[in-house]
């Protein structure tokens, strides 16, 4: 979801973006949160029903386009889309849902 939103932002350049960013120091180690909340994320995919566990992870995790997805589950690329925005918002509903 990240990268999709980047992607929608091609206009601007990378130097801007690092320039808006927040500036950490060089050898600053990852937050333990962060990693923490890196693996119950992968726990709350695990927990979609199949197919959406299936297509969410070839979108967000392998990054494979709708039409690559359809191409090789072999099903239309329609189907695939449909099951993209529905997988999507289940996880944002697990998300959320353990978070509050």
């Amino acid at each position: 979801m990240i990268i999709d939103n980047h992607k929608k932002k091609k206009d601007e350049s990378l130097e801007s973006l690092e320039a808006d960013a927040p500036t950490l120091a060089r050898t600053e180690t990852p937050r333990w949160d962060a990693v923490i909340d890196a693996k119950d994320m992968l726990r709350r995919v695990s927990e979609l029903d199949e197919p959406y566990k299936t297509t969410f992870e070839l979108r967000y995790l392998n990054e494979l386009s709708p039409k690559e997805i359809a191409e090789t589950l072999g099903e239309p690329v329609n189907v695939i889309s449909v099951r993209i925005h529905r997988a999507k918002k289940m996880f944002l509903r697990l998300v959320t849902q353990h978070t509050l």
